[in-house]
């Protein structure tokens, strides 16, 4: 689908790639794997099996799923619980909506423009968190022997989103954007 200037609803079990386009009035995708919702959808998304992508998407963004995900320049909130996939998510723009990833059994990546500021609490179950940020009011706790680290703190100057970030069985990386 391509260009609509109302909304796109998916509901059921379907083999193969599903493409969406610029969708004015956001996107609905319900399967037994995928819980998406977008409110508005600028760029271009594609769901194949055992992957999704999700490319300029200006409102809120909420899915639930067991999938890689990518994750390009959203504008509004964003919420992923997902399980058994990575979870890329990557801004060109500092985010100025917040921000909740919750994973298991894979990595998080997020990557942030150097400008951005934000509050971040970020924890990791057997598995590290490397950071790219550094600031003194930014506390990381490396893995201990269970396992588990810990980052908690602010970045920037501004007030901005707070970014919460939960995985267990893999890393956490938050890198800044080139």
């Amino acid at each position: 689908m391509s260009s609509a200037t109302g909304g796109l609803t998916i509901d059921g079990e379907f083999y193969g790639a599903i493409r969406a386009d610029k969708v004015a009035k956001g996107v609905r995708f319900l399967s037994r794997r995928t819980d998406l919702t977008l409110s508005q959808l600028a760029g271009h998304m594609e769901a194949n099996p055992g992957n999704l992508e999700i490319f300029d998407a200006p409102g809120n963004l909420s899915v639930r799923t067991q999938d890689d995900i990518t994750l390009e320049n959203a504008g509004g909130k964003v919420k992923v619980d997902n399980r058994r996939g990575n979870v890329n998510v990557r801004f060109s723009v500092a985010p100025k909506e917040d921000i909740e990833i919750d994973n298991a059994s894979a990595g998080i990546t997020l990557s942030l423009p150097e400008s951005s500021s934000f509050e971040i609490v970020a924890d990791c179950h057997s598995g590290d968190i490397d950071s790219e940020f550094q600031s003194d009011s930014l506390k990381l706790t490396p893995g201990t022997k269970s396992g588990d680290s810990h980052l908690e703190g602010k970045y920037g100057s501004g007030r901005g989103p707070k970014i919460i970030l939960k995985t267990s069985y893999g890393p956490i990386s938050i890198h800044k954007t080139s």
